[in-house]
C-alpha cells in the first residue's frame, strides 16, 4: 500500500484490561474523571467495556461522519444486540438492524400506494383501447401502419383461423416471423384465440430453434415461406402468412371480437400468455411461461410509472432486443397496446446482425 494510506479506517475494541476499584478504595484513594480527550486515528472506533452493565461507545471523526449518522449506527447496534439477547438461537442473517418504527418509515417513504392488480386477459385490454381510439395508429413498420381498428380486425380474423387449427387456452403457437407489423398481428391473434405464443427468432441457430420447439411443443407454427425451411419437420401444423390460400381464408372470416363461446374453453387471467427462453445458467435455454395476469399487472404499472399515453414505443427496441423473446420486450409492447400509443416494429438495421450492440 502507498504511504499515508490506512489499511482500515474503523476498529472495534474490547477493553478488558484489569482495573481493581476495591483495592484503590481500600487505600483511601479515589478517581474522579474531570475531562477526557482521547483522539483516534480511525474514522470510527467502537469501544466495548465489560463492566457490570455492558457499555458501548462510538468515537468518530467529525470530518467523516455527522452526529445523526452515528446516532443511527448506535441505534442499529442496540437493536441487533437486543434481538440477539431475546433469541440467542436465531441465525445472524435473520436478525434485524432497524426497529419497527424506522421500518414503517422506510416503507411509507419509498412504497407507492397499494393498488389491486387488474384481473384481466390481454385481448380484453387491447379491445377496450381499440374501441376508445379506433383510428389512432397502433403499429408502425416497414410493412406500413395499422390503426387500432385495423390491427384488431386483422387479429380477430387470424385468431379464428388459429382456433380452427386447434389453438386455445393451455396450448402454444410458435411465431417464427420477421420484424414487421404482421408480427404484432400474429401475437395478438394468438392471444385472442386463447393460446400462448412462443416467439422464435428466424435468425437463431438451427439447434436453438429445434430445442425451443421441442421444449414447448407448440400445436401450430405461424411463419412465412422464406422462413419455413428453418422450422424442423414434424413440429405442429403450419400457417404461412404470405401464402395466397392462407391469406384468403382469414379474410373471409368475421372481424368482430372473439368471446369465450368461440374458444375451446373460457380464457382466464391465470392462463399462459407467452413463453420465453432465457440463456440458462448452465448454457441450456430455460423456458419460462408468463400468464395474462402477470403481463396485465406489468403493463398497468409501466403506464402509471412512465406514462405511455400517446407516445411511440419500440417493439422490440432495436437493435438490442431480438424479436419479442424477452420479458423486457413485452414490458415495452403492452404498455403501448392499451394506452393509445404506437408500437414500432423495426427490422434489424442494414449490416447489423442480431445480438450486436451499437
Amino acid at each position: 500500500m502507498p504511504g499515508g494510506v490506512s489499511l482500515f479506517d474503523s476498529i472495534v475494541v474490547f477493553e478488558n484490561y484489569p482495573f481493581d476499584s476495591e483495592a484503590i478504595t481500600a487505600h483511601g484513594l479515589g478517581i474522579r474523571q474531570e475531562r477526557d480527550v482521547e483522539p483516534t486515528n480511525f474514522a470510527l472506533s467502537v469501544v466495548v467495556a465489560p463492566e457490570e452493565r455492558l457499555s458501548i461507545s462510538l468515537d468518530y471523526d467529525p470530518a467523516a461522519f455527522d452526529a445523526p449518522t452515528i446516532e443511527r449506527l448506535g441505534a442499529y447496534l442496540r437493536t441487533l444486540l437486543e434481538e440477539m439477547a431475546a433469541d440467542p438461537e436465531r441465525r445472524l442473517d435473520d436478525l434485524p438492524l432497524i426497529g419497527e418504527g424506522e421500518t414503517r418509515g422506510i416503507l411509507d417513504r419509498f412504497s407507492g400506494p397499494v393498488t389491486a392488480a387488474p384481473h384481466a386477459v390481454l385481448p380484453a385490454l387491447f379491445e377496450a383501447q381499440a374501441a376508445r381510439t379506433p383510428d389512432a395508429v397502433a403499429v408502425l413498420g416497414d410493412g406500413g401502419r395499422l390503426t387500432y381498428r385495423e390491427l384488431n380486425e386483422r387479429a380477430n380474423r387470424l385468431a379464428r383461423r388459429l382456433i380452427a387449427s386447434g389453438a386455445g387456452p393451455e396450448r402454444f403457437v410458435a411465431l417464427a416471423l420477421p420484424r414487421t407489423p404482421e408480427l404484432v398481428v400474429a401475437v395478438l391473434a394468438v392471444l385472442k384465440s386463447g393460446a400462448a405464443y412462443l416467439p422464435v427468432d428466424p435468425a437463431y441457430p438451427a439447434e436453438r430453434i429445434a430445442f425451443m420447439l421441442g421444449d414447448i411443443a407448440p400445436d401450430t407454427v405461424v411463419t412465412t415461406g422464406d422462413v419455413a425451411d428453418r422450422i424442423p419437420a414434424g413440429v405442429g401444423g403450419r400457417i404461412l402468412l404470405d401464402d395466397v390460400e392462407c391469406g384468403r381464408r382469414p379474410a373471409e372470416l368475421p372481424a368482430r371480437d372473439i368471446d369465450d363461446a368461440e374458444r375451446r374453453c373460457p380464457l382466464d387471467p391465470g392462463h399462459p400468455a407467452y413463453a420465453i427462453h432465457t440463456s440458462g445458467s448452465t448454457g441450456t435455454p430455460k423456458g419460462v411461461v408468463v400468464t395474462h395476469a402477470s403481463v396485465a399487472a406489468l403493463a398497468a404499472w409501466a403506464r402509471e410509472e412512465f406514462g405511455a399515453q400517446g407516445s411511440p414505443m419500440w417493439w422490440p427496441r432495436p437493435p438490442s432486443t431480438s424479436m419479442c423473446r424477452s420479458s423486457r420486450s413485452s414490458a415495452r409492447c403492452w404498455p403501448a397496446a392499451p394506452s393509445r400509443s404506437s408500437a414500432i416494429c423495426s427490422p434489424w438495421p442494414r449490416g447489423r446482425k442480431p445480438g450486436r450492440r451499437a
